[in-house]
C-alpha cells in the first residue's frame, strides 16, 4: 500500500511539475523499494510454487 502512495507522488511530481520536500520523498523512496521488494519476493514464492506443482 505504501508502495503505491509513493508511486501516486512521485507521478504527480512529474506530471504535473510539483515539488516533493526532500524529507518526504526519502520516505516514499524507502516505501517504493519495500514494496518493490516485497513483489519480487511474493514472485519468487508463487514461481517457485507453480514449479513444483508441474505449472510453470
Amino acid at each position: 500500500m505504501r508502495g503505491d502512495i509513493a508511486r501516486s507522488y512521485f507521478y504527480i511530481e512529474g506530471r504535473y511539475d510539483l515539488k516533493i520536500s526532500t524529507q518526504n520523498r526519502k520516505l516514499y523512496e524507502v516505501w517504493a523499494r519495500q514494496a518493490s521488494s516485497g513483489i519480487r519476493a511474493r514472485n519468487s514464492y508463487c514461481a517457485g510454487q507453480g514449479q513444483s506443482h508441474g505449472l510453470a
